[in-house]
């Protein structure tokens, strides 16, 4: 019989959680939709202006005039400083930099477009001209390095034995022995 009671009371407290849940939901989504409707309707005054003090007035210390009248009649060069010469040399953002990189990457990309057409029409000597001045800029550029090979190989005479190999079929032959 206890364990009758105990399950009577069990579900007679589920269906009450579920209303109290249901009731806590509700007054949730009610507060909610107050409080939107509050904001909503609401108008916020604009803030009263701020008169602003002239540049002189908003920094009444005399130490800093003393500092900016120093720097004024300074004429140092600051690029002498070794703590800025390291922020200069490392300073990926520096516009002029990425610029002149960029207008360079430009140029050597017309250089090889340019040798490249010199090679295919059998200027040679131009295109090597062409490859050797990208490769002076850039002596990685793995497609000028390829180019200047491939013309290299064109120019060079064919060998002994490349030479006797297309004149006759004998010297094609393996040797007696």
């Amino acid at each position: 019989m206890d364990k009758e009671k105990l399950i009577l009371l069990g579900k007679k407290l589920m269906k009450r959680a579920d209303r109290v849940a249901i009731v806590l939901f509700l007054a949730l989504l009610l507060a909610t939709g107050y409080i939107w409707f509050r904001e909503t309707n609401t108008t916020i005054p604009p803030p009263e202006p701020t008169q602003l003090k002239p540049w002189n007035q908003a920094i009444p210390s005399p130490e800093y005039e003393n500092v900016v009248d120093q720097l004024m009649q300074d004429q140092t060069d600051i690029t002498q400083d070794p703590d800025v010469r390291i922020i200069v040399q490392n300073n990926m953002f520096d516009l002029k930099s990425v610029r002149s990189q960029a207008e360079q990457e430009r140029q050597i990309r017309q250089d090889y477009q340019e040798a490249e057409r010199m090679f295919l029409s059998s200027d040679y000597d131009g295109a090597l001209e062409r490859l050797n001045t990208i490769l002076q800029q850039n002596p990685n550029h793995t497609k000028a390095l390829e180019l200047k090979q491939r013309i290299e190989d064109a120019l060079a005479p064919p060998s002994e034995g490349e030479a006797e190999g297309t004149e006759g079929g004998d010297a094609a032959a393996p040797p007696e022995g």
